[in-house]
């Protein structure tokens, strides 16, 4: 039987018909999301302060929903958890095709971001207050509230920290103060962040690298200056090299500790009892001799000798290990006496 050409091209015209809604029903499915498979990411980081749809799912990009911003991000440096039960919510609510298939479907989201080390914080706070107190050129040992010795900016905030509004006790050592920093992402645009803590103030003194038991004599190359916090010095301590140089142990001190100035003392030369060299030098005349001391003796002190023969006393100047002056020259004939 011969079809009549009419039907036969009111049939193809009709079958195209249908294809083209079908291929019109198919684009506007994949575009609501509704019949185009899609899967999550199970673990995202993101820069922005906002996470949208398509961060979480992928197979979504026709979707007029996935520049939706469905919830905030987690601070700079921090993550979270998308559980499977709010995926599936999620999903519903913007008509994206999907379901967990455990409860182990999860999405977990980084926030990406700069990371300011200790030195760099401390430095930038640090100069914050000696703009604040020109005249102070110590360091500081910077403790944050939150405890940690780093902290975390946003990732497009690349520009240097520079500290406004600093408040700074210096009693207590607390600060607060705003720091500004530049947005790589806008042009000219600078970001304000408040932080607060406490600014120990650092003071260098000399310790030992060694124990000293009580009358060493103290050398150069055992002592090294360390930095201490200034509210946890003695109240009376060296504070510089000189104070300790020649100077002996007049009790144990510890290495590593600062040392107090009752903990020092000039060598005892001389030893009560021991016998010492007593001189008289004059332009025309020196004359040495023999003696006991009655009495200890550092240097610079004065103190009492008995000359051996004559069993006379009086008094010399320690000039050295065992070693005297007289201090008077009158005393020539009482010392020198046979």
């Amino acid at each position: 039987m011969k079809v009549p050409s009419s039907l036969l091209k009111a049939i193809v015209f009709l079958f195209m018909g249908v294809v083209a809604v079908w291929t019109a029903l198919v684009s506007t499915a994949w575009a609501e999301g509704l019949s185009v498979p899609v899967d999550i990411r199970r673990s995202i980081e993101v820069v922005d302060e906002v996470v949208r749809l398509e961060d979480v799912f992928t197979g979504i990009e026709k979707s007029r929903y996935k520049e939706r911003v469905i919830i905030e991000s987690p601070a700079p440096g921090e993550h979270f958890v998308l559980p499977a039960k709010w995926l599936e919510r999620l999903a519903r609510s913007y008509r994206v095709k999907w379901k967990p298939l455990t409860r182990f479907d999860e999405v977990e989201v980084f926030r990406k971001s700069r990371r300011v080390g200790e030195e760099e914080l401390k430095a930038a706070i640090t100069e914050g207050i000696r703009r604040r107190f020109p005249n102070d050129k110590g360091d500081y040992m910077v403790e944050l509230d939150n405890g940690s010795r780093e902290w975390h900016l946003p990732a497009n905030m690349e520009g240097e920290l520079d500290f406004r509004r600093v408040e700074y006790n210096a009693s207590t050592g607390r600060f607060r103060a705003v720091v500004e920093v530049s947005d790589a992402s806008r042009a000219g645009h600078r970001k304000n962040f408040p932080i607060k803590g406490v600014a120990h103030k650092l003071v260098r003194v000399p310790v030992l690298t060694r124990h000293y038991a009580k009358g060493e004599v103290i050398e150069d190359r055992d002592v090294v200056l360390k930095s201490f916090r200034h509210n946890r010095l003695p109240s009376y301590h060296v504070m510089a090299v000189s104070e300790i140089r020649n100077m002996a142990a007049r009790t144990r001190i510890e290495e590593g500790k600062a040392i107090k100035l009752n903990q020092v003392e000039k060598p005892l030369w001389v030893r009560s009892k021991n016998l010492v060299m007593v001189e008289l030098i004059t332009p025309r005349l020196t004359m040495r001799l023999r003696a006991q001391a009655l009495e200890d003796g550092h240097e610079g002190e004065v103190i009492r000798v008995k000359n051996l023969k004559s069993k006379k006393v009086f008094e010399v100047e320690v000039i050295g290990m065992k070693s005297t002056r007289l201090i008077v020259s009158n005393d020539a004939n009482v010392a020198f006496a046979p």
